[in-house]
């Protein structure tokens, strides 16, 4: 999100140039004589200005890529989901996954927080069963 704004911003402005440059290009006008060497430039600036725009668009790439969010990880999606719950869990410690207790569509996680122990039921687009185990 911030790396795409942060692209249109920067480079929009550069871009929508560029294109303006190669469509005058494009185009015969008054300035284009139409000799062999006016058009030998004009490729040739069409050429430098589509190397532009891709190193552009490749810059902005790496830097959206560089940029992308860290992953989240169960023990915080847990978290946040009993938080929305009304449960206590200022820091998450870990979760582990109860294999014995799960089932298909039915996951059951032992959510450690640093005031407290949860067994977390997740059942798909329900809410989850949270019972206070230590």
């Amino acid at each position: 999100m911030i790396a795409s704004r942060f692209f249109t911003t920067t480079f929009a402005p550069v871009l929508a140039l560029a294109e303006l440059a190669l469509a005058r290009q494009a185009r015969p006008g008054p300035q284009s004589s139409g000799s062999p060497a006016a058009t030998f430039r004009e490729k040739r600036r069409a050429s430098a200005l589509r190397k532009l725009f891709g190193l552009l668009l490749l810059a902005g790439g790496a830097m959206a890529f560089a940029m992308r969010a860290p992953a989240e990880t169960p023990q915080d999606m847990l978290a946040a989901q009993i938080r929305l719950q009304g449960f206590p869990c200022d820091k998450p410690l870990g979760a582990t996954k109860d294999t014995q207790l799960s089932k298909p569509d039915h996951e059951v996680w032992v959510l450690k927080c640093s005031d407290a122990t949860y067994r977390v039921s997740r059942f798909p687009d329900m809410a989850a069963k949270v019972e206070r185990i230590r």
